[in-house]
């Protein structure tokens, strides 16, 4: 390569790079996609929980009166904030 080639310069197409026309936000898709997470969510802790209370009583790592204290203590208000979150979602869902 010779020096007189070395120096030559490409002339380079510099056209704007076309942008997107911006909108204006919406919250509602991303608060259904995050209401429907927390749905499933609450909906695997519960399952989650009722089968480790069951493993651990049919594995005979607890007995049933041992477990039966637990199971009124976290169950109960578990299945009560599943159904009030599935409800209210479910039922914002369908207006």
């Amino acid at each position: 390569m010779t020096k007189e080639e070395s120096c030559q310069i490409e002339e380079i197409d510099l056209q704007p790079i076309p942008r997107p026309i911006a909108s204006d936000y919406s919250p509602d898709r991303d608060r259904e996609h995050i209401r429907g997470w927390l749905a499933i969510g609450m909906l695997l802790l519960l399952a989650a929980v009722l089968l480790l209370l069951l493993i651990s009583v049919v594995c005979g790592l607890r007995t049933w009166s041992q477990v039966e204290g637990v199971s009124a203590a976290v169950v109960g208000p578990l299945v009560g904030l599943t159904g009030t979150m599935l409800g209210f979602y479910y039922g914002q869902k369908e207006k």
